[in-house]
């Protein structure tokens, strides 16, 4: 095997998340990249299932991508075999802008589709012999159902999600089989003790606070609606298709603004057409695979789902179109998601306590939000080398290039804002509304301690002390951080001075590279 391994990296900017703590926790130690490899057979019993189904996988994809129309080849291979590496980035785009890209991964919408689909019509299927079972057809049912969507999760590669998923489906049909209530939160906190129990770093995990927190919140709104604001008349499947969409949208935006630093408003609308429309073609697409397979046709299945998911792509592309979608949102700080996790279970409760408390924690994440803005300098190490950024008013400024991996990673912060290298040993703009001088080039330092060569009241932004005495050190503001890793420095809003400065803590942990290492 021939890869080039690197060690797992902290947060690239203080407060981003440390998701190298999350790698490790799960045992893995390094990422990189394979240039080379060498299959061997083994052919230890406890491996040829796995080689099967990785086998099986593999060929199924290449098989739908030579026999179905694009897009919908490269969706299929997404939805039924967890292959989102085929996906085009124009098409993962128009879902990601559109506030659909949840439906592209195999998860938790998935596999509740996919397992009660299946519930549904066997039990259809054995209305008319259920006086000859010796179990309920329901009961039945809900048997074969798990065992399908095992299936489905091995064929799928096992994701953590969509094991999650099935864990979470399994105990609602075993609610079922014993004739207990299905769908409570009850149910949500034993699935949620089961899988920390099983790999607690799931918590760090963008998906697993997604996937629970949407989950509470529509379990416990449509008990709040159904049991205080609605009577029996205005019930119905469209009307509990918006509350939950409602529901899991407002719950998890702060969620999504801190990992993803987005935000689309048109995302109810189009998980209103959306999901109803996943739920047909999942249970068609899938009983086409599996008897395409089988016997060599589809009858017919197959067809029906590319129309429905190329249906699926036009609905994607028209809101990903739409004013203000996919926009920018400035992350919140890491303290303002347990605040509104918990300001949610309070306004969700069923107790007037617990709401007063819910509105007070409302206040205060939605005060800490407001209060919480972008840094005005970054400092980060690449490359061997410390490069400064200036958040300015319209444009970012940079003193050296940045990879489009620290481009990605800066604007995630700062917004949508073109960067541009200083060319110059002085570059001038605007910061906050003032004029600032940022001295790109140490050579910079001799125009900007002259008081005749730039304005006597504009600050000097300088990431290189001066090695002589300079005349104007009262307008010079110092930031120079070498040697000290990741930084995000906000500055007093005369900009004279510095207000906070956030620095990646220096202290040694298992997960984290290096502090010169690149990161990327």
């Amino acid at each position: 095997i021939h890869a080039q391994l690197f060690p797992l990296s902290g947060p690239f900017l203080p407060g981003l998340p440390d998701y190298g703590r999350s790698a490790y926790l799960q045992g893995i130690g390094a990422s990189g990249f394979v240039y080379d490899m060498a299959v061997y057979q083994d052919a230890a019993p406890k491996r040829a299932l796995t080689q099967q189904i990785n086998h099986l996988r593999q060929n199924l994809a290449t098989s739908l991508l030579s026999e179905v129309k694009a897009p919908a080849n490269s969706i299929m291979a997404a939805l039924y075999l967890g292959r989102r590496d085929l996906l085009p980035d124009e098409v993962y785009t128009y879902f990601q802008r559109s506030g659909l890209a949840h439906l592209l991964a195999i998860s938790g919408l998935h596999m509740a589709v996919f397992c009660f689909s299946v519930y549904s019509i066997i039990r259809i299927c054995l209305l008319p012999v259920s006086h000859r079972l010796w179990l309920s057809p329901h009961k039945l049912s809900a048997i074969l159902a798990m065992s399908a969507g095992f299936g489905y999760l091995m064929i799928a590669g096992m994701p953590v999600s969509a094991v999650r998923a099935w864990g979470m489906a399994v105990l609602i049909l075993l609610a079922i089989i014993t004739d207990r209530q299905a769908l409570t939160l009850r149910t949500l906190a034993l699935i949620g003790i089961g899988i920390l129990s099983w790999q607690p770093a799931l918590l760090y995990q963008p998906a697993f606070q997604l996937s629970f927190m949407a989950t509470f919140s529509i379990i416990a709104s449509l008990a709040l609606v159904r049991d205080r604001f609605i009577t029996g008349k205005i019930r119905g499947r469209s009307f509990h298709l918006v509350i939950t969409s409602l529901a899991a949208g407002l719950s998890t935006a702060p969620f999504i603004a801190y990992h993803f630093a987005s935000f689309t408003p048109w995302s109810l609308v189009a998980n209103v057409l959306a999901i109803p429309l996943m739920g047909v073609l999942m249970p068609i697409g899938a009983v086409g695979l599996i008897l395409w397979q089988m016997t060599g046709f589809d009858f017919g299945l197959l067809s029906v789902s590319e129309t429905g998911l190329h249906l699926l792509v036009e609905i994607a592309r028209f809101f990903s179109h739409l004013p203000a979608a996919g926009i920018w949102i400035l992350p919140p700080p890491l303290i303002c998601l347990p605040l509104w996790a918990l300001a949610v279970i309070g306004l969700l409760s069923a107790q007037s306590r617990n709401v007063i408390v819910g509105l007070i924690l409302l206040l205060g994440f939605t005060f800490i939000w407001l209060q919480h803005r972008p840094a005005d300098l970054y400092h980060i190490e690449t490359g061997g080398r410390v490069i400064t950024i200036v958040n300015g008013d319209d444009t970012i400024y940079a003193n050296a290039p940045l990879s489009p991996f620290w481009q990605s990673v800066i604007q995630k912060q700062t917004g949508p804002k073109v960067i541009e290298i200083c060319q110059t040993e002085i570059c001038i703009f605007q910061l906050r509304g003032e004029p600032i001088a940022f001295i790109a080039r140490r050579s910079g330092l001799t125009a900007a301690c002259r008081p005749a060569e730039l304005d006597t009241d504009m600050v000097r932004i300088s990431p290189f002390r001066p090695r002589y005495p300079c005349a104007r050190s009262d307008k010079m503001l110092l930031t120079d951080t070498a040697g000290q890793g990741s930084e995000m420095i906000t500055l007093s809003k005369d900009g004279r001075r510095i207000a906070a400065r956030a620095r990646i803590s220096q202290r040694e942990r298992p997960w984290r590279a290096p502090l010169n290492d690149s990161g990327e």
